[in-house]
């Protein structure tokens, strides 16, 4: 045997290769500071982004308008072979700061689709949206400094989901959806926990058919739980979430991309980078979405 493979082999028993690191759980560092409120609550809930002002709010209010005449109408044609009793549908929007502009202008656009297909159909629905109210951690991260900051500490910023509309709600959404063209509200996106929080109020509404249409322009980020986790800890979480809602009986999740394709994440997906949105396209998504799963609950009865 040559010298220098039997000084590797040596070397090799001396010094084993490191394992790489088991997978850390998923974990938050504290839900001290996260929030929940009403569209009509979100003044004061969330810290104003300098780069943002009132005058940018009422441009893109105007940019919406222009761009969005006659564009609201239900999709029609193709209705759930789902009893609409049997069925409740959540639509849940990405707030984060990469939404500001063209891309708010489209996912605004989407969801209204969304509503008033829905409402025309008679399906129970509501409609979500999920940030964080500062950036850079805020208040949580101010915590972890003074208190610990230690690293891998999980989930490190204070989360903010909004209720635009419950299902409780009759009425067509109008007007609820325009703070998302406000980009001082848009900042960072943790999708997990987002499917996590419609997951639950989904289960707690009682249906036996239930489905998510997550709205989102690309992957969850949020700087400081990336700074002190695992770079893939955020895309992890998700992917897990997922999969764990699509395994339960009667559920599905379908994903909306805005100007990105998002079938990495979602098994039924469509994506859409511009105005006046396919309603073919969306019409076909919803179609699929709203049928029969193969782990339904009829089939398991």
């Amino acid at each position: 045997m040559p010298v220098h493979r039997w000084l590797c082999g040596l070397f090799r028993k001396i010094f084993p290769a490191r394992q790489p690191p088991p997978e850390r759980p998923y974990t938050i560092y504290t839900t001290e500071f996260d929030q929940t409120v009403s569209y009509l609550d979100l003044a004061g809930s969330y810290d104003l982004d300098e780069r943002f002002s009132e005058s940018d709010f009422e441009a893109q209010k105007v940019a919406y308008e222009e761009a969005s005449r006659g564009a609201s109408e239900p999709l029609g044609l193709c209705e759930p072979s789902i009893p609409a009793a049997d069925l409740a549908v959540t639509i849940l929007v990405d707030h984060s700061g990469s939404m500001a502009g063209e891309n708010a202008i489209i996912a605004r656009k989407i969801v209204e689709l969304l509503d008033s297909t829905f409402l025309s159909w008679g399906i129970d629905h509501e409609v979500l949206g999920f940030t964080t109210s500062s950036w850079r951690g805020g208040r949580s991260a101010e915590k972890w400094r003074t208190l610990s900051n230690w690293p891998y500490c999980g989930r490190l910023c204070d989360l903010l989901h909004i209720v635009y509309r419950d299902f409780s709600d009759r009425t067509l959404l109008a007007n609820r959806m325009e703070p998302i063209l406000d980009g001082r509200l848009l900042k960072e996106n943790i999708d997990g926990e987002a499917l996590e929080w419609a997951r639950s109020r989904l289960q707690s509404h009682g249906k036996q058919q239930n489905r998510i249409i997550l709205v989102s322009d690309g992957a969850p980020v949020d700087d400081m739980t990336l700074y002190t986790n695992e770079g893939d800890i955020l895309v992890r979480h998700l992917l897990k979430t997922v999969d764990e809602i699509s395994l339960r009986a009667g559920w599905k999740i379908g994903g909306i991309g805005v100007g990105y394709d998002c079938r990495e994440y979602y098994a039924s997906s469509v994506w859409f980078g511009d105005l006046p949105i396919d309603t073919c396209e969306l019409r076909q998504f919803l179609c699929k979405l709203l049928s029969v799963p193969a782990n339904s609950v009829t089939d398991e009865a």
